[in-house]
């Protein structure tokens, strides 16, 4: 039973251990990069600028009343856009798992819509839904999110036995 504990403590200490190494080093090298660099304090903050605006600032606690609403609602928005992409993408993978023909046809919409950068889908978004609305966070989730779970789904039913396919065709 010991030998079980201390197999299990380090099977979940090993991968905390190594994102909290990973997690400071990108903090330190932020924080590098920011007092290092010639980089205007308006174009940049560092890990101690936003801990002072936040946390140790004299208007840490008006900064943190204003911003903490909002990332509660950013947050919800970007949970919509997940689930949403995730259920769009198995249905998609389904129908793709049993018809050909709507695969051929939807395929390459979707490597299509992975091929162009986020960065330049998001202002057509922004125009289409409107700037700070729900929509368009919901959507750039939705867009992150669909080619990998559908790239994830498709591999997981070409590993499915063919009776459970068949199944699945009723």
């Amino acid at each position: 039973m010991r030998s079980g504990a201390k197999g299990l403590s380090r099977a979940v200490l090993g991968p905390v251990l190594h994102t909290v190494a990973a997690l400071a080093i990108v903090v330190v090298l932020w924080q590098a990069f920011v007092s290092f660099s010639s980089v205007s304090e308006f174009v940049a903050k560092g890990p101690l600028d936003v801990v002072d605006h936040l946390f140790t600032g004299p208007d840490a606690d008006a900064h943190r009343a204003e911003l903490f609403p909002l990332t509660w609602v950013t947050l919800r928005d970007a949970a919509l856009g997940f689930l949403a992409g995730m259920a769009i993408a198995v249905v998609a993978a389904v129908l793709f798992n049993l018809s050909r023909t709507v695969e051929a046809g939807v395929m390459p919409l979707a490597l299509l819509l992975r091929s162009i950068p986020l960065v330049a889908i998001a202002p057509v978004v922004m125009l289409i839904t409107g700037r700070a609305s729900t929509a368009s966070v919901v959507v750039l989730g939705i867009i992150v999110v669909l080619f990998p779970a559908l790239a994830a789904v498709l591999f997981g039913l070409s590993q499915a036995s063919p009776d459970s396919l068949i199944r699945m065709r009723w």
